[in-house]
């Protein structure tokens, strides 16, 4: 996350359609793992006659987890999966920002000069940027 993040003008339709084209791609994996390991951890340790929640259980987790290590390792690269990976950074850095603004507030209210130029120059970004999307 070192990396200095930069907004980039897209368009939205497309933006959406790629996110979700994504997310069902991830929903898709999601489903065929946790649904087959769950299949094979009871086909292989679950009783005929027996309650086979517990291993039903472990085959979605175990499909949970070989999903996430499948998209961290594998698809966060991938071009398909750019529009989602651009989401997840950009809502990480808005989030650094939300994290520390109630510092400036705090500073705002004693006059802190530096604060007071850090909220002007915050409120003024967003600002332009919203009447330049008109």
């Amino acid at each position: 996350m070192s990396d200095i993040f930069e907004l980039e003008t897209r368009d939205p339709e497309a933006f959406r359609q790629e996110t979700r084209k994504s997310t069902f791609i991830l929903i898709g994996i999601f489903a065929v793992l946790g649904m087959g390991l769950s299949t094979l951890s009871v086909s292989y340790f679950g009783q005929p006659d027996a309650n086979n929640f517990v291993w039903n259980a472990l085959g979605v987790f175990a499909g949970f987890v070989l999903t996430t290590v499948l998209f961290k390792t594998v698809l966060w690269n991938h071009p398909l999966m750019e529009a989602s990976v651009y989401s997840w950074k950009l809502k990480r850095c808005l989030m650094k920002v939300t994290n520390v603004m109630h510092h400036v507030d705090a500073g705002v209210a004693q006059n802190n000069v530096t604060a007071i130029q850090l909220l002007r120059f915050l409120s003024f970004r967003t600002d332009a940027d919203a009447s330049t999307r008109k």
